[in-house]
């Protein structure tokens, strides 16, 4: 992958999207600024003295400071950028637009430019100057509200689900754009944000709720369309099972040594039969 990569990005997003385009073997160049650098360059735990934060997500990459709010940081990266195949930034949408290096002003100076921006909210709409983190993001999107136990509070996915994500898909446009490129010449913009990478992610529960109007619910460790799927406890520690079809249900079951559970038709195990069972007793009590 021959190409030159410039990113300006705070984490988590813009660094991912980042690593996604230098390990396949794009030449990406990280803008810091002066000072500490990227914040997430203190973040614990270290190793060897370095954030082992920081480089889960800056690896494959050169890093340059330049001040962009400075009239000769300014120029310096409109001279790089006047070059380069690839822009990444993941800040509020008028921020590089009031540095007076937007896409627009880049475009100009380079045509095949492709530039992308990844936000909280996207470039429109009534909330696209609001900053936004991943656990707001993970609020505001609902994944907070389908995460933990039925009745229980909201939780935050172990994880920077949003700004990963996010990150993945900036670079899937990034890579579609320099496709798009080889036969029209010209570059473009790539625009996606916490939010629509989140519900893009929400998936198989946003055409649930359009088929049956129900809100989704948390459902602890199983799922609402497949039973048995998920953790189970046993009586020397936890397993996990998954039977999306009966099939694996009848050899989870044989397995378990439930085959000749009463809940059965004509003598074979259904997995409707323990639906109700899932929350009422620990599933995998009789493999220890």
């Amino acid at each position: 992958m021959e190409s030159r990569c410039w990113t300006w990005a705070a984490p988590l997003a813009g660094p991912t999207c980042g690593l996604m385009l230098a390990d396949p073997g794009a030449d990406v160049v990280k803008i810091e600024p002066p000072g500490l650098g990227d914040d997430s360059r203190e973040w614990p735990p270290l190793m060897n003295g370095e954030s082992s934060y920081f480089l889960s997500v800056n690896r494959n990459k050169r890093s340059i400071v330049l001040d962009l709010a400075s009239p000769r940081g300014k120029e310096v990266f409109l001279h790089m950028a006047a070059t380069a195949d690839v822009v990444v930034e993941n800040y509020r949408a008028d921020v590089m637009d009031r540095l007076g290096i937007g896409y627009e002003t880049l475009r100009e100076r380079n045509p095949r430019l492709v530039y992308c921006a990844l936000t909280g909210f996207g470039r429109t709409g009534p909330r696209r100057l609001m900053p936004a983190t991943d656990v707001y993001a993970q609020a505001f999107t609902g994944v907070m509200g389908l995460t933990g136990e039925p009745g229980g509070p909201p939780l935050r996915v172990g994880v920077s689900l949003c700004d990963m994500t996010t990150g993945i898909f900036g670079a899937y446009g990034v890579l579609a754009a320099l496709n798009a490129r080889h036969a029209s010449g010209r570059g473009q913009l790539v625009d996606t944000s916490l939010m629509e990478g989140q519900m893009a992610f929400l998936s198989y529960l946003i055409t649930s709720y359009g088929a049956t109007g129900k809100v989704p619910e948390p459902q602890g460790v199983g799922h609402p369309s497949i039973v048995p799927y998920g953790a189970f406890q046993c009586s020397d520690g936890w397993v996990a099972l998954a039977t999306f079809n009966d099939r694996l249900w009848r050899k989870a079951a044989a397995g378990l040594g439930w085959a000749s559970s009463p809940t059965t038709r004509d003598s074979t195990p259904t997995r409707s039969g323990w639906r109700a069972r899932r929350s009422s007793r620990p599933f995998c009590a009789s493999a220890s």
